[in-house]
């Protein structure tokens, strides 16, 4: 199990590394429609093959630290993904989609959060990671709940 998880978090940082550095070259370089066109569709391919393993990495983490947090997952995934389905729906429509503005104690606490998880993660303290999952989980309710605001007006 642990061979599987240090797998994923190398798949992900090696991921992470190709998008910043296709997503670093596309603004550098200038490019007419069609190649910018071509360029965003790289970039958003690369974007989906992340986030299938980050959520399945997430996803063994939890099973393996806070089994009991495992549907509650699954839920808040499939919730952010039809809000994504939505918001791109909405925009082939035409329609102008107000931006959800995450407030910046949010993503303060997310950056804290993250790096703390990183660190638990590296030094694989299992307490930490147990300890920290929750709160993750919370934080992307709450961006959930946000969103799903925005998409109805309030």
């Amino acid at each position: 199990m642990k061979k599987m998880i240090f797998f994923f978090c190398s798949l992900v940082m090696i991921g992470n590394f190709f998008t910043s550095t296709i997503l670093a070259d596309d603004l550098d370089e200038r490019c007419d429609e069609n190649e910018c066109e071509m360029n965003h569709e790289q970039v958003t391919h690369h974007h989906e093959m992340i986030k299938v393993h980050l959520q399945y990495y997430y996803e063994l983490l939890i099973e393996k630290h806070s089994p009991e947090l495992k549907e509650e997952w699954r839920e808040i995934v499939r919730d952010r993904e039809a809000i994504h389905k939505k918001i791109k729906e909405m925009k082939k429509e035409g329609k102008e989609i107000e931006d959800c503005e995450i407030t910046k104690a949010w993503k303060e606490k997310h950056k804290r959060y993250q790096e703390m998880f990183l660190d638990a993660v590296n030094k694989r303290d299992s307490e930490k990671i147990e300890s920290l999952l929750p709160l993750l989980l919370q934080l992307h309710k709450q961006w959930n709940e946000n969103h799903l605001k925005m998409l109805k007006g309030e």
